[in-house]
């Protein structure tokens, strides 16, 4: 499942998305971080890192244009697709503001609606049958 979507620029976080509980503590922290193994990965190895894995949790690195997306999921299913998506849908949403981008973050909070678009039918799903688990494990006691 994914847990959390970033979309950075120069190592900024543009835009936070959190679909469970947070686990990063500092997102400023660690985009900066990303942001710096993706480029110096892309600069010595000539080639960026896609994926990083953290104890259970996967950390895909998607370049997209000028942006560069994070999608942090307990698998490795689909967070290329979803990680291209963003970048796509953001940079139809935003490219134009960000070629002269001030540093004000705020414009890009209207952007949690898309990815509540991108993620809605997995998201639905998801929450059908863990309350589907949750009857079944009650039983009629």
């Amino acid at each position: 499942m994914i847990q959390e979507i970033l979309v950075l620029k120069e190592g900024v976080p543009l835009f936070w998305y959190g679909v469970v509980e947070s686990e990063l503590k500092d997102p400023l922290l660690v985009s900066g971080f990303l942001n710096t193994v993706f480029q110096i990965a892309k600069t010595e190895f000539k080639e960026g890192i896609s994926t990083i894995k953290i104890g259970s949790s996967y950390v895909h690195l998607k370049e997209v244009s000028q942006i560069l997306v994070v999608v942090v999921s307990d698998s490795e299913d689909e967070v290329e697709r979803v990680a291209e998506r963003v970048g796509i849908e953001f940079l139809k949403e935003y490219g134009e503001y960000l070629e002269n981008w001030n540093g004000e973050v705020g414009i890009f909070r209207d952007f949690r609606e898309k990815i509540i678009q991108i993620l809605g039918r997995k998201a639905t799903a998801r929450e059908e049958l863990e309350n589907t688990l949750k009857k079944i494990i009650a039983g009629p006691f």
